[in-house]
């Protein structure tokens, strides 16, 4: 779905024989006007599609190798693309995955570890990539938390132990229960929901700090740092506020 970002209108830009109904989970954009999403498409051919913005016709498809239970995608500055997979599910190891966005080639950025069940991921703007990493409530004796992975740091596709490119950045308190997405802010913030409320997580020592919460936001699942301030969740009732500059 399209959202227009002054007057919220909403127009659907591809629906139909293009998805399995309620499997597309997690959405980017590519500097080509190409829009990505995750398709977990449970029984069939789990993916990453690359959906034309204009036409809403389906460019290209990147599936099967590591891919497994793709569950969020993003694209950096340099036009990689990065995905969370919680291949635990179906009883393999959970990972993030990189995408050449050309020739199509998967390759492992961090294994297994801390990584169980890996919802949501982000870019920062040094490049590494803070992860949503959610066993709550799915697993018991799990622990919600967001992991930060150096990016710079390649690890060997064999090494299921906790890698060294993993960090916990923050855990507990406000996402002990739920976890749902993560955004990086141009600030250099993070930001989180977690079902309930908008979280503010300070990058260095992970503190937790309450942006939003009902009724300013109802159930927020997904959010993104629009333009360089405003926070916007991925759903919202009524009339939006108006874009900051």
């Amino acid at each position: 779905i399209r959202v227009d970002p002054v007057t919220g209108s909403q127009s659907i830009v591809t629906t139909g024989d293009n998805f399995v109904e309620d499997n597309p989970v997690g959405v980017a954009t590519e500097d080509t006007d190409s829009i990505l999403v995750s398709n977990l498409d449970f029984g069939g051919t789990p993916s990453i599609k690359r959906i034309d913005a204009d036409t809403g016709a389906i460019v290209n498809e990147f599936s099967g190798d590591l891919m497994g239970v793709p569950t969020d995608v993003v694209v950096n500055e340099e036009d990689k693309i990065f995905v969370t997979d919680a291949s635990a599910f179906a009883g393999g190891t959970s990972e993030v995955i990189e995408i050449n966005p050309d020739s199509g080639v998967q390759s492992s950025v961090s294994l297994g570890g801390e990584l169980l069940v890996p919802l949501a991921l982000t870019v920062e703007p040094d490049g590494n990539i803070i992860v949503a990493d959610a066993p709550l409530p799915m697993v018991p004796g799990g622990v919600n938390k967001l992991i930060r992975i150096d990016t710079s740091v390649v690890i060997a596709p064999a090494d299921v132990a906790i890698p060294d490119n993993q960090v916990i950045l923050s855990q507990g308190d406000h996402i002990s229960t739920t976890l749902t997405d993560v955004t990086a802010g141009y600030n250099g913030k993070i930001y989180a929901a977690n079902g309930t409320n908008v979280i503010d997580v300070d990058p260095v020592t992970g503190v937790q700090t309450l942006v939003a919460t009902e009724p300013v936001v109802d159930s927020p699942t997904r959010i993104i740092v629009y333009f360089k301030e405003g926070i916007f969740e991925d759903s919202f009732e009524g009339d939006p506020p108006p874009p900051e500059d």
